[in-house]
């Protein structure tokens, strides 16, 4: 109602009689200049879908320090413009033909006519310039990322989900992971050597965050045939004393040792083998 409003617009106003303060904004990142201007291709990772490089067109240039790119998609009836800002060092763009020196697959825009992307074709057919090599800042590795490493990784197309990760190639300063127990499979995504997403083994368990950990294949045990040997027919107990008193009646010679009768061995199958015994 108006009352709740008009509560709600009394603190945002005291809100903004107390500023925050400025020592937490001590360390955050100094801008440089960019030399971007509108129409300029490059090559872009989406935000939105990072497993792949497509190409990208300066949109709009807010100033000095930063600029719109566009993911380029060629169907008539894109609606959804996939738009980010940008500046002269954000990761995930790059000039053109970068994919190519770095032996990777570039994905052509929605609406391509072929799979078979050519940057010089593209650039004619749209009229437009590629952005020059010098308003990306020169690459700077300094980074100990190796292929088939591990480490924990946030799931782009689920944030709150941290999962392990491998390391799956490594360019430059930029990484191409595959997530393992994520709830749906996804492809190999690309992160920043830098990115605020990418975590050490053990940093969910030590921040109390749950871990998307590998499902474990099942292993079905072969199941094991006891062989069993046939059992011995047992007499019965009456047949045995007879026998035995047949034995004692029957004997030629009697066997005394140290003035003791000897009986044939018995055996007491205690376990209950079904052996000879």
């Amino acid at each position: 109602n108006e009352a709740e409003w008009q509560e709600i617009l009394a603190k945002v106003k005291e809100e903004e009689e107390e500023p925050l303060p400025s020592y937490l904004f001590k360390d955050k990142q100094v801008i440089g200049t960019h030399s971007f201007s509108v129409n300029m291709k490059l090559e872009a990772v989406d935000p939105w879908s990072p497993f792949g490089i497509s190409p990208a067109t300066v949109v709009k240039v807010f100033d000095e320090k930063y600029f719109l790119v566009e993911m380029d998609d060629l169907r008539p009836e894109n609606q959804a413009q996939r738009r980010f800002v940008c500046h002269v060092d954000s990761p995930g763009i790059f000039p053109v033909q970068w994919s190519l020196k770095n032996g990777l697959h570039i994905s052509p825009p929605p609406g391509y006519p072929s799979q078979d992307f050519d940057w010089a074709d593209y650039l004619k057919q749209c009229g437009a310039e590629a952005a020059p090599q010098r308003c990306f800042p020169p690459s700077i590795c300094e980074h100990e990322f190796k292929e088939n490493m591990k480490l924990e990784a946030v799931n782009p197309l689920l944030p709150e989900e941290v999962c392990v990760a491998t390391i799956t190639a490594v360019r430059g300063s930029y990484l191409w992971l595959q997530l393992e127990g994520s709830k749906k499979p996804i492809p190999e995504c690309i992160v920043s050597a830098e990115s605020m997403d990418i975590f050490p083994l053990g940093w969910c368990e030590t921040n109390g965050h749950p871990l998307s950990a590998p499902r474990r294949a099942r292993v079905f045990k072969q199941r094991k045939i006891a062989v069993v040997q046939p059992e011995k027919q047992i007499p019965s107990s009456r047949t045995v004393h007879e026998g035995l008193k047949n034995q004692e009646l029957n004997s030629t010679d009697s066997v005394v040792i140290n003035g003791k009768y000897c009986c044939p061995k018995i055996y007491f199958n205690h376990r209950c083998f079904s052996g000879p015994y």
